[in-house]
C-alpha cells in the first residue's frame, strides 16, 4: 500500500519581477561589493609590520684617466686612486612599526659590504631625519656598519 500526495506550488516566476525588487537586489550587490572593498582596506590598514629597505644611487666622479691624462694624478688622503664614484645610500622603514636597535641581532648587524676589487675612501652620514635616532656608520675595510636607536616610518630622501 502505498501513499501518494500532490502539492501544488504557486508559479515562482514572478518574485522579483517588480522593479522594486530589482533594485533591492542590485542594491544589495553593491552593498556587498563595498563591505568586501572596506573589509580588504582595513584589514591592511590595521597590519603591523617591520621593512627595512634601502636605494642605491651612485655617480661615477672620476673616470680612469691614466690612458688619456699621463701627467695627472688624483689621491684621496695621500693615496693614488684611478676612479673614483660616490654613492649615495638612503635607508628608511617601509613598514607600520618603529624598528629599535634591539630588532637588530648584535652577532649579525645591519652593513654595507663592497664586492670585487672596490675600496671604500670614505663614508659619513649627510642627512637623518631626526638627530634623537642615533644614526651611526662605522667603516672597516670593506664594509659599513650601520647601527641606531629606532627608525620611524619615514622615507629618508
Amino acid at each position: 500500500m502505498g501513499v501518494s500526495l500532490a502539492l501544488q506550488l504557486p508559479d515562482l516566476g514572478s518574485i522579483g519581477s517588480s522593479p522594486v525588487a530589482g533594485w533591492i537586489g542590485i542594491g544589495g550587490s553593491i552593498v556587498a561589493v563595498i563591505g568586501v572593498l572596506l573589509s580588504v582596506y582595513f584589514y591592511r590598514k590595521s597590519r603591523r609590520f617591520k621593512r627595512p629597505v634601502y636605494v642605491l644611487s651612485t655617480q661615477n666622479v672620476i673616470q680612469d684617466y691614466s690612458a688619456r691624462l699621463q701627467d695627472l694624478q688624483v689621491s684621496f688622503k695621500g693615496k693614488s686612486v684611478g676612479n673614483v664614484s660616490v654613492t649615495k645610500v638612503g635607508i628608511w622603514n617601509d613598514g607600520t612599526e618603529t624598528i629599535n636597535k634591539s630588532d637588530i641581532a648584535d652577532a649579525d648587524p645591519l652593513r654595507i659590504t663592497l664586492a670585487g676589487t672596490t675600496e671604500l675612501l670614505d663614508a659619513t652620514v649627510v642627512k637623518t631625519t631626526s638627530p634623537a635616532c642615533q644614526f651611526e656608520i662605522i667603516t672597516s675595510g670593506k664594509n659599513v656598519t650601520i647601527s641606531f636607536d629606532y627608525l620611524d616610518k619615514t622615507k629618508v630622501e
